[in-house]
């Protein structure tokens, strides 16, 4: 089946036109330690063995530590799970939670929350699991029950955990919708409504990630990233309303949803639009865009082209993350039931 394509790709050096990646090979040429992460089926198959052989179902987030061991919201198949950069094994962290997003903290823990509105911690040395179950509204008075917490970022200046929570339906205001919500991860104190999205804009949160210098970068459901400097109110970042396209201002253009966002120690940007079926990348030191994998031609499917990933068709793609350094992307291609790895830069990938 198409989902068990099996590649052992090395950068292979083109001539431009390519995408535009450094030392000139062809982005994507190779996948995760030569193959993509899942096999395309649904069907739970175990722990402890290759991720290459693993069934996961609908992931819709992926991260990677600094060790380059990978971390999967396994959402339907009600896991989280970990892929050993040692090993190539797979395993489950914890079983019976449906997680929509999961993150590696710099400080060794890894953390990822629920539909339920609950925040889980994973601490990588000891092998446990906590828990603390968030309230939804500023005086902390309800809880996010039925929540579909998506979004999962640190800020880097404050140490802050943000989580981007999409509804609530216990929550009927009509002015509520798409927030932000910070956790001091060394308090128990319960989270603060950090903020929430200006009145008639399609207010479901998707996405949160911070830059160095602790801006935040928040996508919605309505083509829209909003930048928030960490007070008052988001605005939006990318205000044009252009087709993306390779080489656009990235802040000209209307993306779709996009339920992925990312950015690297050098301030470029991963942007996965999922309904478009790709994702980009933002230049930090031009702000144009260049894709990364997908199609400018908005074609899902499920295809892998080991020579160019430009090529590769993607189907509802969600969750992105930057490997190790920004030499590489991870994506979580939920309908494909798989993480595709696209190499960005060849040395050291």
């Amino acid at each position: 089946m198409p989902g068990k394509n099996r590649f052992n790709g090395t950068c292979i050096d083109e001539k431009p036109p390519s995408t535009g990646f450094s030392c000139g090979c062809i982005a994507g040429a190779a996948w995760s330690n030569g193959d993509c992460v899942g096999n395309g089926d649904t069907q739970f198959n175990g722990d402890n063995i290759p991720a290459t052989a693993a069934i996961l179902n609908q992931p819709r987030g992926v991260a990677v530590d600094a060790g380059g061991n990978i971390y999967i919201a396994d959402t339907n198949n009600f896991r989280v799970r970990r892929v050993s950069k040692a090993t190539g094994l797979i395993n489950t962290i914890p079983e019976f939670v449906r997680a929509y997003d999961v993150l590696a903290g710099p400080e060794g823990n890894v953390y990822f929350a629920d539909s339920a509105g609950t925040l889980y911690t994973y601490n990588i040395a000891t092998a446990t699991v906590t828990s603390r179950q968030l309230p939804s509204l500023a005086d902390g008075s309800t809880q996010l029950l039925d929540a579909q917490l998506v979004g999962l970022a640190l800020n880097p200046v404050n140490g802050l955990l943000y989580v981007a929570y999409e509804s609530d339906p216990a929550d009927t205001t009509s002015a509520f919708g798409g927030a932000i919500f910070s956790v001091n991860l060394s308090s128990p104190d319960p989270a603060v409504l950090a903020t929430r999205f200006p009145a008639g804009d399609l207010n479901s949160a998707q996405c949160i990630a911070f830059n160095r210098a602790g801006e935040a970068f928040i996508s919605t459901a309505g083509n829209r990233i909003y930048k928030w400097s960490g007070s008052g109110s988001p605005a939006p970042w990318n205000t044009g309303s252009s087709t993306p396209q390779q080489g656009a201002a990235a802040t000209s253009v209307q993306f779709g949803v996009a339920s992925g966002i990312a950015i690297d120690a050098a301030g470029n940007m991963l942007v996965g639009e999922t309904d478009r079926c790709r994702v980009w990348l933002v230049d930090a030191s031009t702000g144009t865009l260049k894709l990364v994998a997908g199609n400018l031609g908005w074609v899902c499917g499920s295809n892998l082209d080991a020579g160019n990933p430009t090529l590769t068709q993607l189907n509802q793609p969600a969750g992105v993350e930057f490997g190790p350094g920004g030499r590489s992307a991870f994506i979580a291609d939920t309908n494909n039931n798989r993480i595709v790895k696209v190499v960005l830069q060849c040395a050291g990938a």
